[in-house]
């Protein structure tokens, strides 16, 4: 398993060079190959084969990928670090590089987690069933919605469905969870 001495071969600059390249990388949506260019220069001008350093920094992105997944405190971030064999000032320097980037991290990870396809229109009626083949269903109210969502590219997606009352309600209570967590990244 790779361990994070590695870095300990940078200095300061290097490091906070490469520090800026990786966060670089994961906050735009599709990564960069022009971050590994970068990472290259960072390891030639330190001396260090980028072969060598390049299982280290995949498990250096992922701890990063996971902890903004998962939510875990900047504590919880240094201490893995720590345990993977990184010196504390070298923590010190990510826990201020952080400290600027988690915010923009969280929303490009909830960018590429949540696909939105934009609604272009939405059509609802409420409705009460007077006959049915079974009696206890008579007198139920119901809702039916149709949307129209832009799936891109010119093209559109209708989707119909019809919920009971104690369904719309459990959407409707998804649904506000659901704008409260979206501004809560915003």
């Amino acid at each position: 398993m790779p361990d994070f001495q590695l870095f300990q071969k940078f200095n300061q600059e290097a490091y906070l060079e490469l520090l800026d390249a990786s966060f670089k990388y994961l906050a735009e949506k599709s990564g960069s190959v022009d971050s590994f260019s970068q990472y290259k220069k960072i390891c030639s001008s330190s001396g260090i084969e980028f072969s060598e350093l390049e299982p280290s920094l995949q498990l250096f992105l992922q701890l990063i990928r996971d902890a903004v997944r998962k939510n875990k405190s900047l504590t919880q971030l240094c201490d893995e670090l720590l345990n993977l064999g990184m010196s504390e000032d070298q923590i010190d320097v990510f826990s201020k590089q952080w400290e600027k980037v988690h915010s923009s991290l969280i929303q490009t990870t909830a960018a590429e987690t949540i696909p939105i396809n934009p609604l272009i229109d939405m059509e609802w009626k409420f409705g009460v069933s007077s006959a049915s083949s079974q009696f206890n269903s008579i007198g139920n109210v119901f809702l039916q919605m149709k949307l129209e969502v832009d799936q891109g590219n010119g093209r559109t997606k209708t989707v119909c469905f019809e919920l009971q009352l104690s369904e719309f309600y459990a959407f409707l209570h998804e649904m506000e969870r659901a704008r409260a967590s979206l501004d809560y990244l915003s």
